[in-house]
């Protein structure tokens, strides 16, 4: 019964010594537990032990006394430890000493223990049971001393906020943007390192921590931003990143198209699996959307073109919508000395319309979602085309494309006439693209609504 109920005592009395590194928080306190493991009163092994949680900060790593053992026997004893860390959340491991102490009578030893946590460990607590083993001459015993509970603070924290500009813009259009990167770091002083990235369509017009280094560091486009950063227990910094929309390589002002745009992702505490949130910009089509890419191309027909003779020609429209989805309505002329057989549009609706002066307008309309193509094929033929002079006469076959909104686009397709037969009619020693090009019209200063060409003649 003696022994039964000092045994009982000596399980129910687990009190608290932590010794630890000097990077997190202790609480301590301590009470003896005494066993009998021989005959006589005098023949005890003692023990101490933690109680209280002992509390991590999640990323950093501790050191502790997990037993004190006390020889109050009256011969040699042999002491070790074990303790079970299975419990213990994923990325968190510890261990304690596995080394034999031999006790004298009186003698007291230390058992100390570590445990390293990721950046992820959370919660708790979580319990260790530690196991003393005692060996003496004659003798040995078992001792489910205790469990440690272990809790895990908080790791660092990181947001992102727009300080300024619009998170709905128009296309085509300059932007800026500043936004914060703001750490807080609970628990214990860390050196941080921040990791973001500003993506190909923006430029970086200015960077300002509030407290460490940055270093901007380019891959292809895209602009990754390091910053390296010192922060004491509960301190927070920040960083201020202010960028504006590019010129894509084609010389367009971003975005070029409708949608969503991220203006980064989440900016990365490294080694920590911590993200912050993104932050995202909608463009929108104001009115219509110029972003097409529009082509006017001769399928047949002869060029140059002997004077008098019939013949026919199939011209081709193509569009590619490289923005959002949109309505377009796009106009061409026909040139007065040919007349529009027939047309066949991939999709949309055709209208046409005699000029006064003469020549036909074509007008397209259809609807493109993003990436689509269409194409609207033109067929026009000529009864003959009659050439004064003794140069070659060039006309007009169908006009530059006039996109509704955005102006006129592609190049108009030219045919040279020249005489059947003579020695004055040949085209200058230049050639027939160079002739044509010498006496194409610019874009630049025609009447709204008009492309080159368009008012007949």
């Amino acid at each position: 019964m003696r022994t039964l109920f000092f045994l009982t005592a000596f399980i129910l009395g687990a009190l608290l010594i932590i010794g630890s590194s000097g990077n997190f928080r202790t609480y301590t306190s301590e009470r003896a537990a005494w066993i009998n493991v021989v005959s006589g009163e005098d023949s005890y092994i003692a023990y101490r032990c933690i109680e209280n949680p002992l509390i991590i900060d999640a990323g950093s790593s501790v050191e502790f006394v997990a037993v004190t053992v006390e020889n109050k026997m009256n011969v040699p004893i042999s002491v070790h430890i074990t303790a079970d860390f299975s419990n213990l959340p994923l990325g968190a491991v510890g261990s304690v000493e596995d080394t034999v102490k031999t006790l004298d009578p009186g003698e007291i030893a230390q058992f100390r223990g570590n445990i390293e946590s990721a950046p992820s460990a959370s919660g708790g607590p979580y319990e260790v049971p530690v196991t003393v083993y005692a060996e003496w001459d004659g003798g040995d015993a078992k001792i489910e001393a205790c469990s440690i509970n272990v809790m895990f603070s908080g790791g660092p924290t990181i947001e992102k906020e727009l300080i300024c500009g619009n998170t709905e813009v128009p296309t085509h259009t300059y932007q800026e943007w500043r936004f914060r990167i703001k750490v807080t770091n609970p628990g214990i002083a860390r050196n941080l390192t921040i990791k973001d990235v500003v993506r190909g369509e923006f430029g970086i017009d200015s960077i300002a921590p509030s407290t460490g280094n940055y270093t901007v560091i380019q891959h292809g486009a895209s602009h990754h931003i390091i910053w390296d950063v010192e922060l004491d227990a509960d301190e927070t910094a920040y960083m201020d990143v202010t960028i504006h929309t590019k010129l894509n390589p084609a010389g367009k002002q971003e975005f070029t198209s409708c949608g969503d745009y991220s203006l980064n992702d989440g900016a990365e505490i490294v080694g920590y699996n911590i993200t912050s949130n993104s932050i995202t910009v909608h463009a929108i089509c104001e009115g219509n959307d110029c972003s097409l890419d529009v082509t006017n191309t001769k399928v047949s027909g002869p060029n140059p073109l002997k004077a008098n003779i019939p013949a026919d020609y199939h011209t081709r429209i193509s569009v590619e919508n490289t923005g959002g989805a949109k309505t377009v309505v796009m106009k061409q002329y026909v040139g007065k000395h040919f007349t529009l057989t027939d047309y066949s549009p991939s999709k949309g609706s055709v209208t046409v319309e005699p000029v006064l002066t003469g020549g036909t307008m074509v007008t397209w309309t259809l609807h493109l979602s993003p990436g689509e193509t269409a194409d609207l094929d033109l067929y026009e033929h000529t009864s003959g085309i009659h050439v004064c002079g003794h140069l070659p006469r060039i006309v007009l076959l169908t006009s530059k494309i006039y996109v509704e909104d955005c102006g006129c686009t592609a190049n108009p397709i030219l045919v040279v006439v020249k005489k059947r037969c003579g020695c004055h009619s040949e085209v200058p020693d230049m050639g027939i693209d160079e002739y044509v090009s010498d006496n194409m019209e610019s874009c630049d200063a025609q009447p709204e609504g008009t492309c080159p060409w368009m008012d007949g003649g």
